[in-house]
């Protein structure tokens, strides 16, 4: 189940690519898929009203809190030193959880 797809910056050859597929995809989902392209303008009608894939950063992000990388006003910046001992141990505990679960009884 596909609630919304926003392709950030997505490649040319991928948009080709969803151009011929697209056909072939069912239509509820097909609309649920859009492009966000953060170097354009952003369009006078929503991409639902005019019925192409293309949207506008705003429509999906707000500019304030995604980081300036991303074409966001944002000065926060990801940190992979700084953020991925907290996923490890995130990982780790959840691991060792599973694992109780389906350790056999003693």
């Amino acid at each position: 189940r596909l609630g919304r797809a926003a392709v950030f910056q997505p490649p040319r050859f991928f948009v080709a690519f969803f151009s011929l597929v697209s056909p072939f995809i069912d239509p509820v989902t097909k609309a649920k898929v859009s492009f966000v392209d953060p170097s354009a303008p952003a369009p006078a009608e929503s991409a639902a009203a005019t019925g192409g894939p293309w949207i506008a950063l705003e429509d999906v992000f707000d500019r304030q809190a995604l980081e300036k990388d991303c074409g966001g006003d944002s000065p926060a910046s990801y940190s992979h030193a700084a953020y991925w001992p907290a996923v490890e141990a995130e990982f780790a505990l959840h691991k060792a959880q599973l694992l109780a679960k389906l350790a056999p009884p003693q």
